[in-house]
């Protein structure tokens, strides 16, 4: 177990012992504290943190302790089961994560008379360190229940944890520890083992044990570095914009090392939803700037988490807009050049007196195909007008010249165009007329 009643001793304590379960006094996450506690605290993602706040400020707090990735809270003055029920919770949370399991208890002792009044002022951190060094210099009996020797004073308010009397820490009550290590695949000592030698003396097993137990520490302290410099990696990409490129470079690619080195969930967390949100932010932003493209490939990596949804969701669903938008901008692009090109076409029919005739290649073939893609086109339909016009002078001619099989072919071809001219129906009762004389 290990003290700490400032930030820089909080620094050195994470940096030299394997620590799991930190309970640290809500006093001690003042405004003047915050910037450097969160730093170090930075560095050690597979910590558990539990906190102790005065009756009633839990509540006052809460947002406090979420930025601190606290969910834990233990009342004070705090009893030893209490204590005890906290820490065995936080602990079968980190066997989920696939730590060993450890059982703690905390029993209490019958309270010594102190004439003089203890005041007990939280102003630290409270590190409940479990660790093989703890391991190493402590009494281990036949049953494998690891016993403090020190039982210090408790309040006359009651059994307290640990506080500060006249500058010195105190520590109540009595704590046993009982590792159960849960059975899974040992990993090869880089320390030979020698053949079982029964007249081998007691310091000498002593001295290989302790010998494991600083190679273990030794790469847990490893492993524990690796996923603090991984997390400064992901905070300055973060900050550098470099979201999901380069591909080798980027916050995807360290988050996804990170959550291989298993680091704590809560932090993984933590750092997943800021990822999210900076894709989502990166998203909107191309959107904007019509690179639809490049929003899809954000807003697909970001449903890959099971995060902000509603977020993600109405997003998409601005991305399906603006992509539809893009369809109907380039559709209305494509019909424009279309008519354009059927214009042309007509016109130059028109200068070779096709205007009827062939079928499929004459001024009015094209400028029905015209008026179908945009029946307003104002082109369209002063062409259409202009090749009436012509088509009937050409009718007229074939009245006079006596084709009238041929001017009743046409008359029919202008009307296919659904013009509705007082000229055509002229030009229809001529045709009747000379019909008739015939």
């Amino acid at each position: 177990m290990h003290f700490a009643n400032s930030t820089e001793q909080f620094s050195d304590i994470l940096t030299d012992s394997i620590i799991k379960i930190v309970i640290i006094d809500a006093a001690f996450l003042k405004v003047e504290h915050q910037e450097k506690i969160i730093e170090v605290l930075s560095f050690f993602p597979e910590l558990t943190l539990i906190a102790a706040v005065e009756s009633g400020e839990t509540e006052s707090q809460a947002t406090l302790f979420k930025s601190f990735n606290i969910y834990r809270y233990l009342q004070k003055p705090f009893a030893a089961d209490q204590v005890s029920n906290c820490i065995n919770a936080a602990i079968r949370k980190q066997s989920k994560n696939g730590t060993d399991t450890i059982s703690l208890e905390i029993n209490d002792e019958p309270p010594k008379k102190n004439n003089k009044r203890n005041n007990y002022i939280f102003s630290i951190a409270i590190l409940i360190v479990i660790s093989f060094s703890l391991l190493l210099f402590s009494n281990i009996d036949d049953e494998n229940t690891l016993v403090t020797d020190e039982i210090l004073p408790m309040s006359n308010n009651g059994p307290i944890l640990l506080g500060i009397e006249n500058g010195q820490v105190k520590l109540s009550g009595k704590i046993n520890i009982i590792p159960v290590i849960t059975k899974k695949e040992s990993k090869p000592s880089l320390i030979k083992e020698s053949p079982p030698n029964h007249n081998q003396d007691s310091a000498t097993s002593n001295k290989t044990t302790g010998l494991n137990n600083v190679e273990n520490e030794s790469e847990y302290s490893a492993q524990r570095e690796k996923s603090g410099k991984l997390i400064s990696l992901i905070n300055n990409h973060m900050d550098a914009g470099n979201i999901i490129y380069p591909e080798d470079d980027s916050v995807k690619f360290y988050l996804d090392k990170l959550k291989l080195e298993k680091a704590d969930k809560n932090i993984t967390s933590e750092l997943e939803d800021k990822f999210v949100s900076e894709l989502l932010k990166q998203a909107s932003i191309a959107i904007k700037y019509n690179k639809l493209d490049q929003a899809s490939i954000y807003i697909k990596e970001a449903r890959t988490f099971n995060i902000q949804e509603e977020s993600t969701s109405r997003l998409e669903k601005i991305l399906r807009s603006s992509i539809k938008q893009v369809e109907d901008i380039k559709l209305k692009q494509l019909q424009q050049a279309r008519i354009k090109q059927l214009q042309k076409l007509a016109s130059n029919a028109i200068e070779n007196n096709n205007l009827l005739y062939p079928e499929n290649s004459s001024a009015k073939y094209y400028l029905q195909l015209a008026i179908e893609i945009e029946p307003k086109n104002k082109k369209t339909k002063s062409q259409i007008k202009a090749l009436v016009k012509l088509s009937i002078i050409e009718i007229e001619t074939d009245i006079t010249e006596n084709t009238l099989a041929s001017s009743n072919s046409k008359i029919k071809k202008i009307k296919e165009l659904g013009v509705n001219l007082e000229d055509i129906a002229s030009l229809e009762t001529k045709l009747n007329i000379a019909i008739n004389k015939r």
